[in-house]
């Protein structure tokens, strides 16, 4: 073998070596056994969201959320009003901004700690 080729031959099985990572494999979607999620649950707040609740005096605005299933609601609670669930599904403390998705129909009750009003997330 000439020493030209020689040296190509060389650096074409170094380059060819196994220096590349191998390819990622995305993970399965959840199969039929996996557990459903949560019926509502706390998250990070996206962007856009259904329905923004805010308090207005000793209530909340609106007082009945209407959203789909998984929809996001995005609370914003006054320094003395918070925002609980009746079933501890989700939970926004007094002064805070937070999120709630619901992945389930039904009827959420929630209520203020400090002075008892309520308000309800509704998904067909």
């Amino acid at each position: 073998m000439q020493p030209r080729c020689a040296v190509l031959l060389a650096g074409l099985l170094v380059a060819c070596g196994g220096s590349t990572p191998p390819a990622q494999v995305d993970a399965a979607p959840p199969g039929p056994d996996a557990p459903p999620p949560p019926a509502a649950e706390n998250v990070a707040c996206p962007a856009v969201v259904d329905v923004e609740v805010v308090t207005a005096g000793q209530s909340y605005q609106p007082m009945v959320a209407d959203v789909p299933r998984g929809g996001v609601v995005r609370f914003t609670m006054t320094a003395d009003h918070s925002a609980r669930s009746l079933t501890n599904l989700f939970d926004v403390p007094f002064g805070a901004t937070a999120c709630a998705r619901f992945n389930a129909p039904g009827t959420y009750q929630y209520y203020c700690v400090a002075h008892g009003f309520t308000g309800s997330v509704v998904v067909p």
